[in-house]
């Protein structure tokens, strides 16, 4: 460990995004820091494309500038008058490319992600190390020893920054005593919110007092009733200080069992630093907000400390083999831990027999389509096999994907691996399959004729399988043509556009693109990064028609309508639009917003603005509207 020494020079930090709660808590770490050491050692400076709104950080904050109404020249004026050490910003702003990024770069200050900071707290002040260049790989190595001389010179000793750290919100979970409850944490690309819901339903249908947070929302049954609480729009894991309160509320309710839905940016964030779970889930991995963490593979890394961090020594990861050697070879720590694996398979154990390291098998059998009058129901018929369970037997779940098993496995083996070994609670456990219902959102049937499904869709992965399994549905039904209402969220990963786009094209027949949360960018710029996949050497675009608000093409002899609106009327529109040319026989498919119920768009004063929205309320409308 480095030595420290007291610098008289104060050194100045300028915030980006100011406002926002990951910046604020890095800001609120280091005004607690000047505190302690007594005489202020830092200065800030910030900026935002609003005005501060707190007026705390306000007081503190010795010069501001907006982000949108500066010029170049502006910034390069702030930044030569209040001269910056750092620059700490959120992902978002790096991902713009904005004016004053660009002039803090011209002028070669030293720019981090808040997350960052965070993490090289962690590293050096809680871990008793400095972290390895290669998770730092974004930044030049003369950043990262600017960002070290930061603390160098800045602070007496690491039990200053550990004791600040204690006093604030940047990490309370390193001081919290274990939860007397068993702890889930479902973590992946696709399929978390689906596997904590199989867990809470199996537990809730063996009145086994349970709760689960999730991207829909908080649920507890304390045995007797249920309790439902939001967690407010584009959420996946709550804030520390809400889960806090949520962990707390668990614990008063006398819960044997919480489930957590976990990301990526949580897990780097450390959202959630101090707790352990005694089961993980690692649903799948693919490629996803890249804006954020730059690379698949520092996602993939990201996703792992769900695993080196957060389980207990006793516990265990359940995953699929596949899946398990991916982790392993971004982070070989891994192994150390203890692996129960799943795997769901359309082949016959008896052809294909089951290797000891797999703990729970599913054999997936056929699947039905049972339609009576206005209701259609889905169901997957498969064989659950545990052989140390000594545990054969049939079950079902209502879906139309068969991916859906593949979750059923994980939340059946998390349960089965905690359950005493009673066959009669096992098979209950099982049974309780039967009775499940998919969350808010996922395959959600609005109408028979056409066909009119709400799906929360919105990675390249899961709509490949999604549509994949909509196809495979089509051909064993009576149903003829598939149509996909979709776009991609605005300052979010531009690289998994035309990934959506390639796929969109590959299984639908007609393709309507539309808003899914632009905030910032412009709506029509979008569209055409996922269009760009869709036109090839041998595909052309042709303009059929130029309306105000969108255009339809013929690509390749598919046809393509590009909604583009700047507001929320763009989607209902698009849903409008999609619902009209559908015939009796045809598939509509609305994707990407699922159970959210808001639309983010910019306003004119340069505020992202939460618009109320229902992809299925909107998708009910126009439904009854249709006099097919």
């Amino acid at each position: 460990m480095v030595k420290y020494k007291v610098q008289k020079k104060r050194l100045t930090i300028h915030f980006v995004g100011i406002n926002g709660k990951g910046v604020s808590s890095v800001f609120r770490f280091f005004v607690k820091l000047n505190k302690v050491l007594g005489n202020p050692h830092f200065e800030f400076t910030a900026s935002d494309v609003v005005p501060i709104k707190d007026s705390n950080i306000k007081q503190k904050v010795k010069g501001f500038i907006r982000d949108l109404k500066s010029s170049s020249l502006e910034f390069e004026t702030f930044f030569n008058k209040h001269k910056p050490t750092i620059i700490v910003t959120t992902p978002a702003a790096l991902n713009r490319k904005n004016k004053q990024i660009a002039t803090a770069r011209k002028l070669k200050i030293p720019i981090f992600e808040f997350s960052d900071i965070i993490r090289f707290l962690r590293d050096v002040f809680i871990e008793d190390e400095f972290p390895n260049p290669n998770e730092y790989s974004i930044y030049d190595p003369k950043d990262l020893t600017k960002l070290k001389y930061i603390f160098d010179q800045s602070v007496i000793k690491p039990k200053i920054i550990l004791n600040t750290i204690k006093k604030t919100k940047l990490l309370p979970f390193y001081f919290v005593k274990p939860y007397p409850f068993k702890l889930y944490g479902v973590t992946g690309t696709d399929g978390k919110t689906t596997t904590c819901n199989i867990i809470y339903h199996i537990f809730k249908s063996l009145n086994i007092p349970v709760g689960m947070i999730t991207t829909v929302g908080v649920t507890y049954f304390d045995g007797k009733k249920e309790t439902n609480f939001e967690t407010g729009p584009h959420a996946t894991t709550p804030d520390t200080d809400e889960l806090l309160n949520y962990l707390s509320i668990a614990q008063k309710l006398k819960l044997k069992h919480l489930v957590l839905e976990v990301s990526s940016h949580a897990l780097i964030q450390m959202r959630l630093a101090g707790l352990k779970f005694d089961r993980v889930v690692i649903t799948n991995l693919s490629k996803e907000h890249l804006d954020f963490h730059k690379t698949a593979l520092r996602y993939h890394y990201a996703k792992s400390l769900i695993v080196t961090r957060h389980l207990k020594e006793d516990g265990y990861l359940i995953t699929s083999p596949k899946v398990l050697q991916r982790v392993i070879d971004i982070n070989y720590f891994v192994k150390r831990y203890n692996t129960l694996l799943t795997k769901a398979s359309t082949y016959d154990p008896a052809n294909e027999p089951i290797t000891s390291e797999i703990f729970l098998y599913s054999h997936i059998q056929e699947r039905k389509i049972l339609e009576q009058k206005d209701k259609l129901t889905s169901r997957i018929n498969f064989r659950v096999i545990v052989p140390q369970y000594k545990i054969s037997q049939n079950t079902h779940i209502n879906a139309i994907s068969r991916f859906f098993v593949k979750n059923a496995n994980f939340g059946l083996t998390s349960v089965l691996s905690v359950l005493p070994r009673q066959k009669t609670l096992h098979q209950r456990a099982i049974t309780s399959l039967k009775s499940f219902k998919l969350p808010i959102g996922r395959e959600h049937i609005v109408k028979m004729h056409p066909l009119i499904i709400v799906d929360f869709a919105h990675t390249p992965y899961g709509l490949k399988h999604f549509l994949r399994e909509i196809k495979s549905f089509r051909d064993e039904s009576d149903y003829n043509r598939i149509i996909i209402v979709f776009g991609t969220a605005g300052s979010r990963d531009q690289g998994k556009r035309p990934g959506m786009g390639r796929v969109a094209y590959k299984y639908a027949d007609i393709i309507v693109l539309t808003a899914e949360d632009p905030r910032r960018e412009n709506l029509f710029e979008i569209n055409q990064q996922i269009l760009s996949a869709m036109i090839t050497a041998k595909r052309n675009k042709k303009v059929l028609e130029e309306h105000p608000t969108y255009h339809l093409y013929d690509i390749g002899g598919k046809f393509v309508y590009n909604f583009f609106e700047q507001s929320p009327k763009s989607r209902e529109d698009a849903i409008k639009k999609a619902i009209e040319i559908a015939k009796p026989n045809d598939i509509v498919l609305i994707t990407g917003k699922g159970h959210e119920h808001t639309l983010a768009f910019v306003t004119k004063t340069g505020e992202i603005k939460e618009y109320p929205w229902d992809d299925i309320k909107v998708a009910q409308k126009y439904a009854l509207e249709c006099k097919n």
